[in-house]
């Protein structure tokens, strides 16, 4: 079972025959393939890019620590620095881009965005709670025409949901915009995925089924899992587990049956749930120096999303001076590139799941 968005991706290409993205996609995974050996420190473009066009929020997840960051130092860019970001990566030749925050649908111009970033055929995602998204919202949203939109529910429970999303009511809010999008999408011919994604704890891991089950009926095509991480004396770390049991990955699929909700994780990543929420960390090595780049509000560039969150940045960049091609494959990259093949600190979905698509 592979993962479901790396599955549509292909397909669609497939429909446009798009010959040139797939030998492109072909240089690539045969370099990183030779790469493993050779280790230079060289990638030949990045498969996606994190951009955090705000920290701020509406919510209060007690595991994130973007909005009290955004508290301090409000540092949101504009709309043209952002297409200017967005222009660098075209030029890399980036294959997809997520578009995330905080919140980003508090942005006036997030839709503007996405649009701009969907420029070359690229492959966008936007990450929401969606709490707050207006019917107009949803109508721009649709113009957007975004690949994915993820929402985050963590539990089926209205009080839970609340407790570990920061809110009020939150879940019936986030059930109702869900429908409306799913409608509006129908209503318009598009074909993107709305995706639900769980952070898996001992808060919520007894009340998998009712989650399963509200999601299965709000108009979502998928649920994707990824382990509850917290951050501790500037170190990302897993937070064990003394609930989760064996056959975790059983389970989830199990219920994916039931309620006919399709799993967006690849059985790789599941199958090692039990393994890192038991306190064990990840076996593979880790790709994301090469597979992948964080841009933050600031334009501080990270290697992954847990340094972005722990502020360990590589550069700060001013994409008016310097082009990020001439970074990509300068000396301090390589290094950090070769440094991060030994790094054990997470299993965040995005790039735990590359470490499975292309092993180094």
């Amino acid at each position: 079972m592979e993962r479901k968005v790396y599955r549509d991706v292909i397909f669609t290409r497939l429909r446009h025959l798009d010959l040139k993205w797939f030998i492109h996609k072909a240089y690539v995974y045969i370099f990183l393939k030779i790469e493993k050996y050779l280790k230079s420190g060289r990638s030949p473009a990045p498969l996606a890019c994190g951009l955090v066009v705000t920290e701020n929020c509406n919510m209060r997840c007690p595991m994130c620590v973007l909005p009290h960051r955004y508290l301090k130092n409000r540092n949101d860019q504009d709309s043209d620095t952002w297409k200017l970001v967005i222009d660098n990566l075209h030029e890399l030749g980036i294959g997809g881009i997520a578009i995330s925050g905080g919140e980003p649908t508090l942005r006036a111009d997030v839709f503007e965005l996405v649009a701009h970033a969907r420029k070359n055929d690229t492959t966008v995602t936007l990450n929401s709670n969606m709490v707050s998204l207006s019917d107009k919202q949803i109508r721009q949203l649709i113009a957007a025409d975004p690949n994915n939109v993820n929402v985050s529910i963590d539990s089926g429970r209205e009080d839970l949901n609340d407790q570990l999303r920061g809110g009020k009511n939150v879940l019936a809010k986030v059930l109702d915009r869900i429908r409306a999008l799913s409608a509006a999408r129908e209503a318009a011919g598009k074909k993107f995925s709305i995706t639900v994604v769980t952070t898996l704890s001992d808060a919520n891991l007894d009340d998998l089924d009712i989650l399963f089950e509200k999601v299965s009926k709000c108009g979502a095509d998928r649920i994707c899992f990824i382990p509850l991480h917290d951050i501790k004396n500037g170190i990302t770390y897993l937070v064990e587990s003394k609930k989760v049991k064996p056959d975790l990955f059983e389970h989830l699929l199990k219920l994916s049956e039931k309620y006919g909700l399709a799993l967006e994780n690849s059985s790789s990543y599941l199958k090692n749930f039990y393994h890192v929420m038991t306190g064990n960390v990840m076996k593979e090595n880790c790709n994301a120096g090469y597979t992948h780049l964080v841009i933050g509000t600031d334009l501080k560039i990270y290697r992954c999303i847990p340094y972005m969150n722990m502020d360990r940045y590589l550069f700060k960049w001013d994409p008016a001076r310097q082009s990020l091609k001439e970074l990509w494959n300068s000396p301090k990259w390589r290094k950090d590139r070769l440094e991060a093949l030994h790094c054990k600190e997470c299993f965040w979905d995005c790039h735990a799941e590359v470490n499975y698509l292309i092993p180094m």
